[in-house]
């Protein structure tokens, strides 16, 4: 595969996950560790406690998955049924029937990177999983 290069000293208009956002691993787990204290540090709360759960429930109409509301299953964060969406991630709203749903709980989310980065929360189980590969495109590797 081919790396992707760009000046780095030149700032996009937008600064997008797949348009120019960059970080590192280091800032990445805080911001694991932010959700996964359902946005709370140092006793101060960012996110009030009724918006985060909103943000990690489904929020598709008739509480649909990624998939039913996809016109195709090419998109990525549809890995399968029994994936919603809230508010900024991927939520498992089934996972009986979910991929890896055997060992995955009703309630987790997380959301993909352009590279094929992706993080998995669970608070139920206080759990999170950071996943930095650097595949482009990421639905190339089944």
């Amino acid at each position: 595969s081919t790396a992707i290069e760009r000046d780095r000293t030149n700032l996009p208009s937008l600064l997008s996950g797949g348009g120019g956002l960059v970080s590192n691993i280091s800032d990445y787990n805080k911001f694991i560790k932010f959700l996964l204290n359902k946005c709370i540090v140092n006793n101060k709360t960012f996110v009030s406690t009724s918006l985060f759960n909103k943000m990690i429930s489904n929020q598709l109409p008739d509480n649909k998955t990624i998939i039913e509301m996809s016109y195709d299953e090419s998109f990525s964060e549809g890995v399968g049924e029994g994936i919603g969406f809230g508010y900024g991630f991927a939520v498992v709203t089934n996972h009986n029937i979910c991929k890896g749903g055997i060992n995955g709980s009703n309630g987790e989310f997380g959301w993909g990177g352009i590279a094929s980065t992706w993080f998995q929360i669970d608070i139920n189980r206080n759990c999170a999983v950071l996943l930095l590969a650097q595949v482009i495109p990421s639905n190339i590797y089944p």
